[in-house]
């Protein structure tokens, strides 16, 4: 009964074993699908969308209006100011940050964020190209 245990869990584990390769290459290919439909679109057109993104949630506009208002802060001011926790905060932030709508500095132990005018300069112009040739087309 023993013997007949032992190899019904490895065929189980071997099995297990298999699906998960099976994932692990689906999961693979569409990744590369992915990447690849995007690199279709261009430089420009991805970190618009890129951008856009970024600005598509209401704490992030939030925290871009609190940055202008005040040119630059921490994390801390933006808790104050938001309704928001830290860890939630600082998430948003990243997410400006690496789409390169927000600066960060490090002063002492302390992150000073504050808006990248030059990028929201472009993203300001390629979005107006982009409502301009939707526009148009109509």
């Amino acid at each position: 009964m023993q013997r007949k245990a032992l190899i019904y869990t490895c065929v189980v584990l071997y099995i297990l074993k298999f699906l998960v390769f099976i994932f692990i290459a689906i999961l693979k290919n569409k990744l590369k699908m992915t990447i690849h439909k995007k690199e279709e679109f261009g430089k420009k057109k991805q970190h618009l969308a890129m951008l856009a993104k970024a600005i598509s949630h209401p704490a992030r506009i939030s925290i871009l209006k609190i940055l202008a208002k005040k040119e630059n802060c921490n994390c801390n001011d933006l808790v104050e100011q938001l309704p928001l926790s830290q860890s939630t905060i600082s998430q948003h932030l990243k997410e400006l940050k690496n789409c390169g709508l927000i600066n960060r500095a490090i002063q002492g132990t302390s992150s000073i964020y504050s808006i990248n005018k030059i990028i929201l300069k472009e993203f300001e112009s390629e979005f107006k190209k982009m409502i301009k040739s939707i526009k148009s087309k109509n």
